[in-house]
């Protein structure tokens, strides 16, 4: 017979090493967790991946993110995860209101084993949502000491209530999220800023090339809806959207007098005009947007069979938003009005453009954008 003092010993044993287990997936987790704050700025993406984490790692049934609308001062719902979340997100909570707002209003985390012996617990959440709530951890939101927000896990799924190890890790979590979130603000002011600089840029070409303003518009409408007819992903349309605004840019170091000039440029001239790609990609290049958005831009004049520049890239070397820009950009110079000539019919640009598919251009956008046309 099994002693009494073998089997507590071995129970004991049993919760050391689900204890160290747990411990082993927390860190695990916070690795990974370091690893996508290093590797994106995409602050939704990466707000929502932390919260999918920290909600494993405690166990939770919901959770959810809210950050402070300083002028209002109210908290408004960032990340939802849940069953529940579309309907969560409609929410907002004025500071003290709730244990959210008490957790906005004082800087200190709350576990509430049972809201419903809890007088600070604003039943309308479950009422608007028809979600039960019976715990929650809650815990602010900090940058430099300021109070940004609140993350909260909603009932614990295996014990029912949350607890101190709980509070401590999920802390964490939104330490980290904290930093994410003052890193992606700090960098969209830069951006912004350079944004600016950028569109001050942009006037000036206009004064020097009035066709560049209308043909920027033009390219960004064409370039989407290729992009929405080869059923691209979000992040696809997304890089078509910014490098279709930007591909442009680099005319700003082209004289006005070879942007304008009437009859054929010489060989000096068009080198010089061709240079514009390049030098689009290198001034937007200090705002840090992603790779595919510079290829996008600095390839828009790269030809399927190798011919075209600035380095002469074949086939799928080039990037499909490059190969899309391509064809937007083409085909836009040609039916529009240009210093040198008039601009041709739709029926001949699309003629041009059937007769140069496989060539010049990717035949599925050719393809792609000969359907667009055609509705």
């Amino acid at each position: 017979m099994v002693s009494a003092d073998i089997l507590y010993n071995q129970a004991m044993e049993q919760k050391d090493f689900d204890a160290l287990e747990q411990r082993v997936q927390e860190l695990s987790m916070l690795l990974e967790l370091n690893k996508i704050i290093i590797s994106t700025l995409e602050l939704d993406k990466l707000l929502h991946l932390i919260m999918t984490l920290a909600s494993k790692v405690v166990h939770s049934e919901a959770s959810s993110l809210m950050l402070l609308d300083d002028a209002l001062q109210e908290l408004y719902f960032d990340v939802a995860l849940g069953e529940k979340r579309e309907q969560i997100k409609q929410i907002r909570v004025k500071i003290g209101e709730g244990i959210a707002g008490h957790v906005a209003q004082t800087g200190l985390p709350l576990i509430i084993d049972d809201v419903s012996k809890d007088p600070r617990f604003a039943a309308k959440f479950d009422e608007s949502t028809q979600f039960k709530t019976k715990s929650i951890l809650c815990v602010p939101l900090k940058v430099k000491n300021r109070i940004i927000g609140v993350m909260e896990a909603i009932n614990q799924k295996e014990t029912g209530y949350f607890n101190m190890d709980n509070q401590y890790v999920f802390e964490i979590f939104a330490s980290q999220a904290a930093v994410a979130i003052d890193n992606a603000q700090l960098f969209k002011k830069l951006r912004d800023a350079y944004m600016g600089a950028i569109k001050a840029l942009t006037e000036a070409i206009n004064a020097k090339d009035h066709y560049t303003a209308g043909h920027v518009d033009r390219v960004g409408e064409y370039a989407l809806s290729i992009a929405q007819s080869m059923n691209l992903d979000e992040d696809s349309i997304e890089v078509i959207k910014q490098a279709a605004l930007l591909h442009d840019v680099g005319k700003i170091g082209i004289p006005e007098a070879v942007l304008n000039k009437p009859g054929k440029l010489t060989d000096e001239e068009y080198a010089l005009m061709k240079s514009h790609s390049t030098m689009s990609a290198q001034i937007v290049n200090p705002i840090g947007l992603s790779p595919r958005i510079l290829a996008a831009i600095k390839h828009h004049h790269e030809r399927i069979d190798g011919r075209g520049y600035p380095d002469g890239l074949q086939g799928e070397a080039i990037s499909l938003e490059a190969r899309i820009l391509c064809v937007a950009d083409t085909y836009d110079a040609m039916v529009t009005d240009r210093p040198y000539r008039k601009g041709l019919s739709k029926d001949i640009a699309i003629a041009e453009l059937k007769k140069f598919s496989g060539s010049q251009f990717d035949t599925a956008v050719v393809e792609a954008f000969l359907k667009v046309l055609n509705e």
